[in-house]
């Protein structure tokens, strides 16, 4: 096989490892938050833990701008929570 076994167990490893330390980091933050549960554990042993925090950034952004009724407002809040 000419080294492509190599090459792809090094591209797995280079995008398996830093994915389980970030979803580490996201489980640990929610460990402090006082929001850990089952179910958030599960979704980061699977890798989804970040995409989770994703949902929940759109949604309470979407909610903020359903209360706030305003289009350009929208943007203000979201340049205000990517902070």
């Amino acid at each position: 096989m000419n080294g492509h076994t190599f090459w792809g167990l090094c591209t797995l490893a280079l995008i398996v490892i830093p994915a389980v330390i970030m979803q580490g980091f996201s489980l640990r933050w929610y460990m402090l938050d006082g929001t850990s549960g089952k179910g958030l554990c599960i979704a980061h042993m699977c890798l989804l833990g970040v995409f989770l925090r994703y949902v929940a950034f759109f949604l309470a952004l979407v909610c903020a701008c359903a209360v706030l009724e305003m289009s350009g407002i929208c943007f203000i809040v979201a340049f205000e929570g990517i902070k």
